[in-house]
């Protein structure tokens, strides 16, 4: 299949990606590859031609295995089940042809991903996208919610990041969470616009380090994340961890980061960057 990348499109736009399923043994799998469950079956997940290896902790995809984050890898799972396996043990490989020549123009390098691309993904959908039509959206919404009495209004980076903070905000409604994605600066426009008292953000450690360095738009293609900032206030909040400051040097993303640092001072880590 060729991949359309839709309004959002970026250098694995056109990229002919394939596959092949055949019957194996479980003896044949190898160490990077991934075993799912399918109904009473087994496929052994395997990474072609342009798929990257992850060398790294921190990523969607374990260390050692190929680049194939959990999304794809249920998506593929619960696909596979609706077609119709139930037994038997396969050997499913996943390929990209110029994947290696592609990866080079994307962050995969940087993360830790040799030898190709990795697979992303959380629901399959590609939706119609552009900057206008985004903010346009944040815009209607906050409105809206204003003209119902609404002051508080939760801005949520993503579907996960919303769930989240409606589970820690259970009083508020619905119409009080809305999406902006990377928008982060036109969003918080919109809610002054509007008079909103209260805005909370809901993000996940990464946006938060970029809104700390002051980005107003947080797209990979924009902006890179500011690890310098993030080892800068590690440095403030454990002065005498000389071990942990060297670790972080070689840190590539704030999820990689975050898993070197003490689980205790996580949350002040987290309070300082949201202050900032």
């Amino acid at each position: 299949i060729r991949k359309d990348g839709g309004d959002d499109p970026d250098c694995t736009h056109g990229a002919v990606v394939y596959a092949n399923l055949r019957a194996c043994r479980p003896d044949e799998a190898r160490p990077e590859d991934y075993a799912l469950a399918v109904g009473g079956g087994t496929v052994i997940l395997r990474g072609a031609e342009g798929v990257g290896l992850c060398t790294r902790f921190g990523l969607d995809c374990e260390r050692g295995k190929w680049a194939v984050n959990s999304g794809p890898r249920r998506m593929i799972a619960e696909n596979l089940r609706r077609a119709g396996l139930d037994a038997g043990c396969w050997l499913l490989e996943i390929g990209v042809e110029g994947g290696e020549e592609l990866a080079k123009h994307t962050l995969n390098p940087q993360l830790g991903i040799v030898g190709g691309i990795s697979l992303l993904g959380t629901t399959g959908l590609v939706r119609p996208y552009s900057h206008e039509a985004y903010v346009e959206t944040v815009r209607i919404c906050v409105k809206s919610h204003h003209l119902s009495g609404g002051s508080t209004m939760v801005f949520c980076t993503g579907g996960r990041t919303r769930a989240g903070a409606q589970r820690r905000l259970p009083d508020l409604p619905e119409t009080a969470f809305v999406c902006i994605g990377d928008f982060i600066a036109e969003s918080l426009a919109v809610g002054d616009r509007y008079g909103m008292r209260e805005i909370v953000v809901a993000c996940m450690a990464g946006k938060l380090c970029k809104y700390a360095a002051g980005f107003e738009n947080t797209h990979a293609h924009k902006v890179s994340q500011d690890m310098g900032l993030l080892r800068a206030e590690v440095r403030k909040a454990l002065p005498d961890e000389h071990a942990l400051h060297e670790a972080l040097a070689h840190s590539v993303s704030v999820r990689e980061a975050l898993l070197s640092i003490p689980e205790s001072a996580r949350p002040g880590l987290l309070r300082r960057l949201a202050r900032t």
